[in-house]
Parts: C-alpha cells; structure tokens; sequence
C-alpha cells in the first residue's frame, strides 16, 4: 500500500474529469509521472505536488489555473479535509483523521509490503571485492553494508539476486603477497629476517599464515613453489575475509575469481569480440601529464576505443611484457557476469574506484554490444574516530584497524547501522564512543529503544487487558479515538514506508531506510512523552478496552514498520535493552 502513489492516482482521476469537460487539453499524464511528497513544512498540510508546474503547459493552461481547479476538486473528496494553492502553483492538502484511520487498518492487516517490481528478474550485487592481500578495513566495511543492503532491498522487491565477489587473485599484488608470505614462512622455520622489506606487505597478520605453510611444507618435505605460495597465501586470505564478513552478518553467494578466468581464456574471449566490432587498435597513448611523464616513451599498444563511449582517453588492454591488463581482465570479468546473470549488474565500489566508473561502463556497453546493464555506486571515505580524536591509518604502514576490530569492540549491529547514517557518495565518520552509547543520541539505540519500547507497551497492555494477547484483536478494533495530531502524524510517518523503501532501491541509497527508521522512531518517541504529560493521550487507559485497543493497534503497527526497517538493513529488532 503505497499512500503517495494512491494520492498521485488520485491527482490524475481529477484531472481526468477535467479533461472530459475541455477544461485541460492533452493527454493526462499517469500517476507515475505525478510527483507527491510530503511538504516540508507541516503547517501545508499531509501531502504536497508539483503537478501544475509540471504539467500545466503540456495541458494547455497556466499552473495557478490548473493548480486552482485541482485543489478545488480535491476539497470535495470525503478523505480530504483541505486543499490550496501555494506560491506559484503547488497543491497542499490534508487528509481527514478518518482516512488516516483506515490507513492505519490497511497497516495492520498488510504490514508494509513489497510489490513484485522484479517480477523474477535476476540481479548481480557485487560488493566488498577487496584485493586478498589484507584484512578488512572499514572502508571495505561501508561497501559491505551498503551492498548487502542493497541486495535485501532487490530480493523484497522480486528480483532474483546474487550476491558476488570478485577476488582479485592475480597480478603484481599476489606476487608481492606471495613474496612476503614466504619471507613468513622462512621466520616460521627459524630465519632471521629482519624488518621487512620496502614494498612487502609489513602487516602482522601474514605471520600466522606463513607459519601454517612452514607446517605445510614440514609435512610434505618439501618447499612449496611460487605458484603454489601464491596459491596458498590467497586461499588464507579469502578464509580471513569469510570469516570478518560472517561477523557482520554478510554472507556472498558467489566468489569469482581473476586467476580462474584468465587461465579460462575469459580474456581473450572478450577481447576477441571487442575486434570483431572494431572497438581495438594499435595505437600510442598521448603523453600524459604530472609526474608521470618523465620517464615515458611512446610505445604502439593495443588500445580500446573507450572515447567513443564517453570515456576521456583511449585505454590499454596489454602492457609491454605481452600481459593482459587489470582493465581487460575487469572487461573480461563483466563480460563473464553479464552472461551469467542475462539481467542487471550492479558494482558496489571504494572511494579509490571513483574515477574509474565511466571506464568499465564503456567496455561493458562495448563488449555486449549495448546489452550491458551496469550500474555502479561508489562508497566514499570512511573516518574512524574515538571521541573527538581521529585515528591515523596507513595500511602501506601495517597500521590500520581492522573490520574485525570494530565489530568486536562495537557489535554488527552498531556498525552497519552507523554504516548507512549517510548516503553512499557522502564520507562518514564513525565515532567507536558513539556507536555504542546508550543515549538517544545514538541513531541505532534511539531506533532500537523505540522498538524496544512497542514491546514493553503491549506486555503491560495484555497483563490488563487479556484480549490483547491475541494480534487478530487489533484487526476488528476500532480506531475512530485515534484523533490527536500526535497520533496522527505517527500513522503519517509508516504510511511513508513504502515510497521511502522503493525510493531506497530505484536510487541505490538504502541510507534512506535508516533515515526513515529514525524519523518513525521520533514519532513513537513523542507520542510516548506526550502520553507521561497528558494522561488522556496514554497507550494504556484503565478500565476503557476500546480507547486502549486503538492506541495499542498503532504501536503494534510501528512495531511492526521498526522490525521490517531493521531487518532490510540488516540490524537485529531487538524486544528489550
């Protein structure tokens, strides 16, 4: 039940009647192309709409006319209580309590709902994909969240969804991996090998991994080779990735590998389509600027035509030594999951991948001929801080706090709550204190509280009133009591759910769950202090079962809208704190 779309619905059946009568010409536009929203000031009433600034020139009349007529209409509907006209054209209007209440009865009976807008359509939400030469950071952290949300949100709403990452398992930092990995093994065996060397993975966390393989080795007499270090060293790597994701709750299923598909001739496939349209050359590269160029030297590559599809430069596919790309194994790697999938793809990306998003967009479009449905989100920076004090990191260094680190010390919860406070393309800070205070100034404890709150409501509820006990009650109870504005605007705020949660997944930006899970909970909040001043607006009201089943049926029903809003991002509703 989504009220807006109801409301837009509503908008374009007055205008209907109006164009059977001449007064509007044109072709009425549908109700998906009828923005409703909320105004953001309450004093415009429930709803607002710009449809007479929008439309009124296509329907041959001027937006106060328009807007004029419309709200005049709208003022003649039983669900409305007043409509006008504001500025230069928007239509307000507010809805009577009455229709609130049967809101509210539809939230009841339905909860909030999901429509099938993926009708069984298959989507491919790829995200963390870190390089398995490290531990998890919070960087990764924010991407996993946000992917993983993501792809809740695309199951709901009917999509078939699998959850992929890409192990980034060949090239230049496996073989650094492998090197220091077997400088491990070598301190495991007993070798002095001092500090590590420039350009080695320095970490701590490698130690562990060479000693298993100096235990490897012992065991079958014999060194193991490079490939095999290599080998082994990713296959450690990606058990410890496993492992810091299960903490959170994330779980992928499917992990695609670089090293598989390049030993599977996935590249040259790709690349043998990509000449077959004419979309390679041989060709230089112009001389590029800053630092970089004073060492270069025009060499004749093989290039892709990445201008012609709106990239700024031309880009290699081989270097030098016969190679292929991380560019061409990332075509490659698209081109293998856009077959898989035959549906949408969707690149959930660190900060450091931003300028990188019109590249492999192109190729895609290239290598399935136009085909290709990639959409990428780009997670910015995250700042870890304790109070006010920042915590350096350098992972070059060695020193960085890890994923892990942050879940122990503050929960899954916490973390991915805070994770999705701010919208993808914004950085965030992460605050260790905050996350875990137990103060309404903390987003997830003031949304956690409110639910926990819902629950303590209806347990003192059913200890007096036994008819309560049973949730089909609230379902014949009746709400005509639920008048206060208070109350009013709290129905208000779950009737939003459903735009908001598709507003969510058309964008990409499931911050707009959370955001709407605090907005529910301050409702609740106030209606509940409201309640300790006035005793007439109480939930619970001695010896009148029928006021008291009204007021439990709309916290029964935010309950219900806190648990589905918690459980899309991955957060635990819990009954108590």
């Amino acid at each position: 039940m989504n009220l807006y779309l109801r409301e837009a619905e509503t908008l374009r059946r007055i205008l209907d009647e109006l164009a059977d009568k001449g007064a509007v010409k044109g072709d009425v536009p549908p109700a998906e192309k009828i923005l409703v929203e909320a105004p953001r000031d309450e004093k415009f009433g429930d709803f607002s709409s710009s449809l007479a600034l929008v439309h009124a020139s296509a329907m041959g009349v001027k937006p106060p006319e328009l807007a004029a007529q419309v709200a005049e209409k709208l003022a003649e509907m039983e669900h409305v209580q007043s409509a006008a006209v504001a500025g230069p054209g928007f239509i307000n209007w507010k809805l009577t309590p009455t229709a609130w209440q049967e809101t509210l009865r539809e939230l009841l009976a339905h909860s909030i709902t999901f429509p099938n807008i993926g009708g069984g359509r298959r989507v491919n939400v790829e995200f963390v994909s870190a390089n398995p030469t490290g531990p998890l950071t919070m960087g990764h952290a924010r991407g996993a969240v946000i992917g993983d949300a993501l792809a809740t949100l695309f199951s709901r709403f009917g999509w078939q969804v699998v959850r992929e990452y890409y192990t980034n398992d060949a090239g230049g930092q496996i073989e650094i991996l492998a090197r220091t990995v077997e400088l491990r093994m070598k301190e495991a065996q007993g070798t002095d090998i001092g500090e590590i060397p420039a350009g080695l993975y320095p970490g701590e966390y490698l130690k562990p991994i060479g000693e298993r393989l100096a235990a490897q080795a012992e065991s079958a007499g014999a060194a193991p080779s490079g490939d095999e270090i290599a080998r082994f060293a990713v296959a450690e790597m990606m058990s410890l990735i496993r492992d810091d994701l299960n903490a959170v709750g994330i779980r992928h299923d499917r992990f695609s590998s670089d090293f598989k598909l390049r030993e599977d001739g996935a590249v040259e496939e790709a690349v043998k389509q990509l000449e077959a349209d004419g979309h390679l050359y041989r060709g230089t590269l112009p001389k590029p600027k800053g630092e970089d160029a004073a060492d270069w030297e025009p060499r004749e590559q093989l290039l892709f035509r990445a201008t012609e599809f709106g990239d700024t430069d031309d880009r290699p596919m081989q270097r030098s030594n016969g190679e292929w790309t991380y560019f061409a194994g990332d075509i490659a790697y698209h081109y293998d999951k856009h077959k898989r999938t035959e549906g949408r793809l969707i690149d959930v990306w660190g900060a450091d991948h931003g300028g990188y998003n019109q590249r492999i967009a192109s190729a895609l479009k290239a290598v399935t001929r136009g085909k290709g449905e990639l959409d990428i989100v780009v997670c910015q920076i995250v700042r870890l801080f304790r109070g006010k004090d920042e915590i350096r990191m350098s992972k070059r260094a060695g020193e960085f706090v890890s994923l892990r680190q942050v879940v122990d010390e503050v929960g899954a919860d916490a973390l991915r709550f805070t994770l999705l406070t701010r919208k993808p393309s914004a950085p965030l800070d992460f605050d260790l204190n905050a996350a875990v205070e137990k103060s309404l100034e903390n987003p997830l404890f003031y949304v956690q509280y409110a639910h926990a709150r819902t629950h303590s409501v209806l347990r003192l509820a059913r200890e007096q009133f036994p008819e309560l006990r049973d949730e089909n009650f609230f379902a014949q109870a009746d709400l005509t009591p639920l008048v206060a504005p208070a109350e009013l605007k709290t129905i208000a705020a779950l009737a939003a759910a459903p735009r908001v949660f598709q507003a969510a997944l058309e964008a990409l930006e499931p911050h707009r769950i959370t955001l709407w899970l605090r907005d529910l909970a301050g409702e609740f909040h106030a209606l509940w202090s409201q309640g300790r001043e006035e005793t007439q607006l109480r939930f619970i009201v001695a010896d009148d079962l029928r006021l008291t089943a009204a007021r439990l049926a709309l916290v029964l029903a935010v309950q219900r809208g806190l648990r589905v809003g918690l459980e899309v991002i991955g957060v635990r509703p819990l009954d108590e704190l």
